[in-house]
């Protein structure tokens, strides 16, 4: 096997895992490689969606967070989220409150007693990534 990059970022090493299990791109190589970096990369997006719900005050939306965490953060503040698309955004809502929409690449964030969203305002990648 290769020898990997410096790293960084967890994100870029589940990047890289990501590149190296792309059947297409890499048509000769075994199987079994393809799926041991498959899995790889699915547990750094895994760790990198955990690291980012951690925080209970903020949830930066971003495409390499899985779908779940979102709605698991929201829960955690009593809110139900209506929908998630993991290229878009969400909406979450709490009661007969009104619903809160937030967009890849915004901000969610609790104050102790509702969620607020941040809209992103930088031209950065809403990956988190630097162009």
């Amino acid at each position: 096997m290769p020898t990997e990059p410096p790293f960084e970022r967890l994100a870029q090493l589940a990047d890289w895992h990501e590149r190296q299990g792309d059947p297409s791109a890499r048509p000769l190589r075994r199987m079994d490689v393809i799926i041991e970096h498959a899995q790889s990369a699915a547990l750094f997006r895994r760790m990198l969606g955990n690291r980012a719900a951690a925080d209970p005050k903020r949830l930066t939306l971003v495409g390499s967070l899985p779908p779940d965490v979102p709605s698991r953060w929201c829960e955690r503040h009593g809110y139900r989220l209506l929908t998630t698309w993991a290229a878009v955004g969400v909406i979450a809502q709490r009661g007969d409150e009104t619903p809160i929409v937030a967009r890849l690449g915004d901000t969610l964030l609790w104050d102790g007693e509702r969620i607020t969203v941040l809209e992103r305002t930088s031209p950065s990648r809403p990956d988190g990534l630097t162009p």
